[in-house]
């Protein structure tokens, strides 16, 4: 339970149920350092005591491009080398219950669905690869496997222009720039957007915040308490809800770019600005922003364009808060979600409880419920129902319509009726 509070333990064993640990960062980071870092501490203490390529509890694969001078170790230890996920299918023994990918974003999206059918059969994933590459984009799959995280870990660089003469002070870095056909390094803010500028202070330098989880995890509530701080320290943040032109709380929504209400599952209430697209909010901040060197984004997963705003407004300097669900409850990727999370400089999880059957586990997934039209029989929604509906912790609407409502879930009971057969299968692994 312990690495679901923690966000940052690596374990030989996961404590409840199948997770998908992502560790990403920018070019000379030490991303791949923490991976062997678990390793040797797996060899020194016996558990892997055969290595990692030989099957047993702990397997570890790596992309060719992960290192292209010497791919076969990672430190002292021999690993898998290979592009293909029918391969690393292929040597997943029943008695293999962690499987450590380094060089995630090299591979195509076959890996994807082989990570998602690793987690359900109850094993631990751990990979790590590049957040984005030089033009700011999400890295290869890296999107679609952030969509799939349980916890993500974000390791840092040094900036560039802090070698030699130069006098940025950032050594927590999480931006990649390309500076020549063969030369890729690790950028602050400041000079990934501006390369040749002078430094500037790390208070000064924008940033994005992303907090993600499942429903009824608390996330909005760690989003709005950082809020509140700040304006009982005299700063007031601007804050952003996203506008479709209904409310889930029976409120009237307003107008776009007018007024708003955010309703927290507690009853409070935040007042925002309405917006339906990233455009939305820098046009606000530039007509009236005033002093909105902090931004707040709730429903962030929603707003078209969003991206390219955030990272504007990033390097012009503001820090940015986000709040939005790690994944749809179908398990893909949630809209903005997963790029989102590539940008972000840190990354806060929240997890809820599982409701389900009276588990009580960490709740890593939003099981969406329904009445249908007429009915008042709850069941699981249909993997195909619509993404975007109206739904909180308890049912809403009419009963001429289908009424959704969502509830915490671990990955074990989560129901998804309709859903295709993946591409891989394993049988459950046992860790007892």
């Amino acid at each position: 339970y312990n690495y679901f509070r923690g966000g940052s333990i690596l374990s030989a064993k996961q404590p409840c149920h199948g997770m998908v640990k992502v560790i990403a960062g920018p070019v000379d980071s030490d991303k791949n350092s923490r991976v062997r870092g678990f390793l040797d501490s797996l060899l020194d203490s016996k558990y892997a005591k055969d290595g990692f390529t030989n099957g047993g509890p702990v397997v570890a694969f790596r992309h060719p491009r992960d290192d292209r001078v010497n791919p076969e170790y990672m430190g002292r230890h021999k690993v898998h080398v290979t592009d293909s996920a029918d391969e690393i299918a292929s040597r997943i023994g029943s008695d293999t219950g962690t499987v450590v990918i380094s060089g995630v974003s090299h591979y195509d999206s076959n890996l994807v669905p082989l990570i998602d059918a690793l987690a359900r059969s109850d094993r631990q994933v751990i990979v790590a690869g590049l957040n984005l590459d030089h033009h700011g984009k999400p890295y290869g799959i890296m999107e679609e496997v952030m969509a799939l995280a349980d916890d993500v870990e974000l390791a840092k660089a040094i900036c560039f222009r802090a070698r030699g003469r130069d006098t940025c002070q950032e050594l927590e870095v999480s931006r990649s720039v390309k500076l020549d056909e063969r030369e890729y390094v690790a950028a602050c803010v400041q000079h990934f957007k501006y390369p040749d500028s002078p430094p500037v202070s790390h208070n000064d330098l924008g940033r994005l915040t992303a907090y993600v989880g499942a429903v009824c995890s608390s996330k909005s509530t760690k989003w709005n308490t950082v809020r509140q701080k700040l304006v009982e320290g005299g700063i007031v943040p601007v804050v952003f809800k996203y506008f479709n032109g209904e409310d889930r709380y029976g409120q009237n929504a307003g107008e776009l770019m007018g007024s708003g209400k955010i309703t927290l599952h507690t009853g409070e209430t935040i007042d925002a600005i309405n917006i339906s697209a990233g455009l939305h909010i820098e046009e606000y901040i530039g007509n009236y922003g005033g002093d909105s060197e902090f931004v707040f984004i709730d429903e962030a997963q929603f707003p078209d364009e969003l991206y390219g705003s955030i990272s504007r407004l990033v390097a012009r300097g503001h820090k940015v808060h986000t709040n939005m669900l790690v994944r749809t409850f179908s398990r893909g990727p949630f809209m903005n979600t997963p790029s989102l999370m590539c940008l972000a400089d840190e990354i806060k999880f929240s997890y809820s409880v599982c409701q389900q059957d009276g588990c009580g586990r960490p709740g890593t997934e939003s099981q969406r419920v329904v009445k249908r039209a007429g009915s008042e029989t709850i069941e699981p929604a249909h993997v195909n129902d619509p993404i975007e509906v109206i739904a909180g912790n308890r049912f809403e609407g009419v009963e001429a319509k289908d009424r959704y409502a969502y509830w915490g879930s671990c990955l074990n009971h989560l129901v998804l009726p309709g859903e295709d057969a993946l591409p891989y299968s394993f049988d459950r692994y046992n860790s007892n």
